[in-house]
């Protein structure tokens, strides 16, 4: 690989010690490398023979997954310079090994978190929104409500970087997402009834209330029509998804329950990780 011997050497001896000084240096000189062949165009030709991509991963997830946030931000922003690089199959083919230190990431620094968006929108440009937010499903039942928060935004995300992916199955998604609407967490809910103000761009709203009246309660549902009768919409600011003005206090027209732990939504009952079909996105 690109990675020089004696830099992934610090960063294992000092894996479980103190001295994060020398992990961040070892984590920048990476990335100093990483950015030396992107100007040559060499990271494919460098990377993508034998086992060295591969490797490759398994490096920047132990960087990511370091303790300190400034070598995570660096393991994170490698990691972003190393896919744009990567074909569509490359990207895909990792995909599944990258998720889990991603969403474990989720609870943690609002600037490693900015980071992780700027990693999903590369990922969503490069397999589409369909194979990553049918992958995000099971993570809407994580006990961590940020997480869930988080999740639902990377959704948002997809929603608005692949308008044009005509493999992703709205109708699905509108399925899964029903529950959330019930989250415990106001702040869940709240991105929630945005996502469906998305999904009305692509749904009409009568075959929308119509999909999630079976599983949500009619206050809920009254709820989802009021916000599909606003026409504003989230918007990318980059990677950051940005809310309409006012709309903070749009979650005071949901109902202010508390589900139960046998009304939380189990995964059982998300459709499967394949569900929504589909390998590359537009837009």
């Amino acid at each position: 690989g690109f990675i020089p011997q004696d830099l992934l050497q610090t960063l294992q001896q000092n894996s479980d010690t103190k001295d994060y000084r020398a992990r961040i240096k070892a984590s920048e000189q990476i990335e100093k490398e990483l950015k030396r062949l992107k100007k040559m165009n060499a990271v494919r030709s460098t990377l993508c023979r034998g086992r060295n991509l591969s490797e490759c991963v398994a490096i920047l997830i132990a960087i990511i997954k370091d303790r300190h946030f400034k070598v995570a931000m660096t393991g994170l922003n490698v990691l972003n310079l190393l896919l744009e690089d990567l074909e569509a199959a490359d990207v895909s083919h990792h995909f599944h090994r990258i998720l889990p230190i991603l969403v474990q990431k989720f609870g943690e620094n609002k600037l490693v978190i900015n980071q992780e968006m700027k990693v999903f929108k590369t990922i969503l440009h490069k397999c589409g929104a369909g194979s990553v937010i049918s992958t995000l499903f099971i993570h809407l039942t994580d006990e961590n409500w940020l997480v869930r928060f988080q999740v639902v935004h990377v959704i948002i995300l997809a929603l608005l970087t692949c308008r044009n992916d005509l493999t992703l199955d709205h109708n699905e998604v509108a399925k899964t997402m029903a529950y959330v609407l019930e989250d415990p967490k106001m702040k869940v809910r709240f991105c929630a009834l945005h996502c469906f103000a998305i999904l009305g761009n692509f749904l009409s709203a009568s075959r929308l209330l119509k999909t999630i009246e079976p599983v949500i309660s009619p206050e809920t549902l009254h709820s989802v029509s009021q916000r599909l009768a606003d026409p504003s919409l989230p918007i990318l600011h980059g990677s950051n998804v940005i809310f309409p003005e006012g709309s903070s206090s749009v979650d005071s027209a949901m109902p202010s329950r508390i589900a139960t732990p046998s009304e939380t939504p189990h995964v059982s009952r998300l459709p499967s990780r394949h569900g929504l079909g589909g390998s590359r996105g537009g837009g």
